[in-house]
């Protein structure tokens, strides 16, 4: 028992004794989540000096002036005296400044004569001259020879790191340093390191000044990155995006490239976006069991060659699954914005925010920003006649506003990118070229006006209403003015049928103001009507034209003959014409009443009697039949939908049966088994793949050869130029096909395909 108590009485002893001996200690020291080691080797010294010169080296706060040579030298910051021992080879320490040494006098940019690893006491008058210069001048001469800043520097990291001492106001004048000379990549990763390393020094270092130190070398100084991270799990705090991002692209599972290279800024700010809104204010991280040992490789020779810097920090990196959804959300950011580096790289002017780079942003960056051509596109708008709530506007305008320049004529495709265009600077185009749209003359007309909708209308919805408003407006304009009366039947039927969005309503609307100055080609649409469904669903159709045409109680003979042409394009007879218009009691617009005998059925051909009587009284409308009706007319929303859903052939996906291959014909795409590249090409359309696999298959392409493609493929070439040449530029960073004529096919990028 006795021995027990002496041997715990000897090792409190001991501890006791080691805790004052580590106190003491001037080469290790605890801070709040960091330990310090310093080992030194005292080298033997190529002189001896006396104690009395040992004693007269000191540093010089930054309060005090000194004058040294004749020069005032401001700010401190330096060690000055005859000898100061450094720990690393030879006897004096590089930075002090013995002012017994003489001097040149040069100005501060003079760099003759100064080795890798410079000490005043060995560097030649000239050199001490434009040093002393430098400090003179505030240590801010953005000319200055790098050597004299790294002297300086020297010293200060013998103050921290060795005597323990101002390190926050040292840290302030490093980072200051950086700003003057951070171009230097020397100093830059030097001075960097510095401060990562002496960061945890400052028990009271706040945030702000944390992330404001180091974020400059985030990107690429892992010692920053594991002080950040170590810091933020220390305190518990959680992870600032921009940390959070240098973090994730640094791990080995993160997506690399041009992308990252070349669009940095736009990554980390969507990166930055994304990050808080699916992690709040951030990830709060957790430390593994293990301390991360880190060494710090000091500039100053005095230090690099004889003494070990060492610190042991908090490591969350030793825990990798919790960074796996950073990592995650960086190549999700790097995928999406990889249209925008594309479109980068073609700007003429770099570090200008160009309509295509704008484009192809993702939706949250480009919020941040207004359009490039914005302005241009106000302006022309608004000099456009008015056009109710809109502009009017020629397919040439919107082209040379979208940058295609003019044309006698433009095709859908060349209109649907104006479309595109429009949506993006908050303007809408109707009719859109987006749905249902072929190419256009130069100078046809379309109404443009604000609006805040991207995309295009469904084609579901848009489609069979919009026939519906062309067809009856039609009608409604043959006799050269449109009744009040038949505009509001027109807006209650389409209301009625279509429960319409204020969206649709707004375009139809629009469209129907363009209607009165542009009459759509009514009979054509009547006629794909007829080619696409059954004669009963037709019938529905006209007696709707029927019921808006008579909605103010008179048809006009222009319009009564309207409806004959329509009635014949949907494949109609005249006899279910004059049937629809007595069920209605409209009066002609001769004062005749239509009326036919009773009991018996018009056959086709069959002429209606109009007997005219002086004294006939006026004919009222039979609104319960009109009603009727509309109410029947329910069904011509599926039938137009059959339609039209899909939009205009000329600008839709083809049918199988309009694309067959000829008997005789090979098919596109078959025969040898698809190259290994394949999977890459998914994202274009069928046909336009199968026109690619075999343009592969060789270098160079005659025009009879492209012709003869064309033709087999059933595309124009300009079409197959274009879209196989945009998803080139999206896939391989670079089109695929060029030449205007004869085709060049660029084989190096389908070998990078391969590869």
């Amino acid at each position: 028992m006795t021995l027990v108590l002496v041997l715990l009485a000897a090792f409190v002893i001991w501890k006791v004794i080691k805790k004052a001996s580590s106190e003491a200690s001037p080469t290790k020291q605890q801070f709040p989540g960091i330990e310090f080691r310093v080992e030194t080797s005292r080298a033997a010294t190529t002189r001896h000096e006396s104690p009395a010169r040992r004693q007269d080296a000191r540093w010089v706060p930054a309060t005090e002036a000194l004058r040294i040579q004749g020069l005032s030298i401001p700010g401190g910051l330096v060690y000055v005296g005859s000898y100061l021992e450094s720990p690393g080879r030879g006897s004096v320490e590089p930075a002090l400044i013995d002012p017994s040494l003489g001097i040149e006098r040069r100005s501060a940019d003079y760099d003759q004569g100064m080795d890798y690893w410079p000490a005043y006491g060995r560097i030649s008058p000239a050199n001490r001259g434009a040093y002393l210069s430098w400090l003179a001048g505030g240590r801010s001469d953005p000319n200055a020879y790098i050597g004299y800043v790294f002297l300086f520097f020297y010293g200060l990291e013998r103050r921290v790191l060795l005597d323990r001492s101002d390190v926050r106001e040292i840290r302030s004048e490093v980072c200051r340093l950086q700003g003057l000379y951070g171009g230097n990549r020397s100093f830059r990763g030097y001075s960097s390191d510095f401060m990562a390393f002496t960061a945890h020094m400052v028990p009271d270092l706040s945030e702000h000044e944390m992330r404001q130190q180091l974020a400059e070398a985030l990107d690429r100084s892992e010692l920053t990155r594991a002080a950040l991270l170590a810091w933020y799990c220390a305190r518990g705090l959680p992870l600032p995006p921009a940390c959070a991002a240098a973090v994730a692209s640094s791990l080995e599972e993160a997506k690399r490239g041009v992308v990252v290279t070349r669009s940095r800024s736009e990554l980390y700010a969507l990166f930055a976006k994304r990050y808080l809104e699916q992690h709040g204010q951030g990830i709060t991280l957790v430390g593994a069991a293990r301390d991360l040992a880190v060494s710090y490789h000091a500039a100053s020779s005095g230090l690099a060659l004889g003494a070990r810097l060492e610190a042991r920090w908090a490591n969350p990196l030793g825990r990798p699954s919790q960074f796996k959804p950073l990592v995650t959300l960086w190549n999700s950011c790097v995928e999406d914005l990889r249209k925008y580096s594309s479109a980068q790289r073609k700007s003429a002017s770099p570090g200008e925010l160009t309509a295509a780079m704008w484009e192809a942003m993702p939706a949250e960056l480009r919020a941040q920003y207004d359009h490039p051509e914005q302005e241009s596109w106000e302006n022309a708008i608004s000099q456009g006649q008015a056009c109710g709530r809109g502009h009017l506007v020629t397919a040439k305008a919107l082209g040379e506003l979208s940058g295609m320049g003019p044309r006698e004529r433009y095709t859908s495709v060349q209109l649907r990118k104006a479309a595109n265009t429009a949506a993006t600077v908050g303007f809408a185009i109707e009719p859109d070229p987006r749905v249902g749209s072929g190419s256009c003359e130069a100078d046809a007309l379309f109404v443009v006006w604000p609006s805040a909708e991207m995309g295009a209308p469904d084609p579901s919805a848009y489609s069979p209403a919009a026939t519906v408003l062309k067809l009856a407006m039609h009608i409604a304009q043959a006799d050269g003015t449109v009744d009040p009366q038949e505009l509001s039947v027109m807006s209650e039927v389409l209301e009625t049928i279509f429960s319409l969005d204020e969206p649709l309503r707004a375009r139809l609307e629009h469209l129907r103001e363009l209607l009165l100055i542009q009459p759509a080609k009514a009979t054509a649409l009547a006629k794909k009507i007829a080619d696409s469904s059954t004669p009963e669903k037709c019938a529905a159709v006209g007696r709707l034209l029927v019921a808006i045409a008579a909605a103010d109680g008179v048809l006009h003979d222009a319009e009564h003959k309207a409806l004959r042409a329509m009635y014949k394009a949907l494949g109609l007879s005249a006899a279910a014409l004059d049937g629809a218009l007595v069920a209605t009691g409209v009066k002609l617009g001769a004062d005749e009443v239509v009326a036919v005998s009773k009991g018996e059925r018009a056959g086709p051909g069959s002429a209606v009697t109009a007997p005219k009587t002086p004294d006939a009284p006026a004919v009222r409308l039979n609104q319960k039949a009109i009603e009727s009706i509309l109410a029947d007319t329910h069904q011509v929303a599926s039938l137009l939908a059959d339609a039209f859903g899909d939009g205009d052939d000329s600008v839709g996906a083809p049918s199988p049966e309009k694309y067959a291959v000829p008997a005789g014909e090979p098919a596109l795409g078959t025969g040898p088994a698809l190259p290994p590249w394949a999977a890459i090409a998914s994202e274009l359309e069928p046909r336009y793949r199968a026109v690619l696999f075999e343009l592969a298959a060789r270098e160079h392409w005659s025009r009879a050869d492209v012709q003869a493609l064309a033709s087999r493929s059933r595309m124009m070439p300009v079409a197959i130029m274009e879209t196989i040449n945009a998803w080139a530029d999206d896939a391989l960073g670079d089109y695929l096909i060029a030449g205007d004529d004869d085709w060049t096919i660029r084989t190096d990028l389908i070998r990078s395909m391969a590869s």
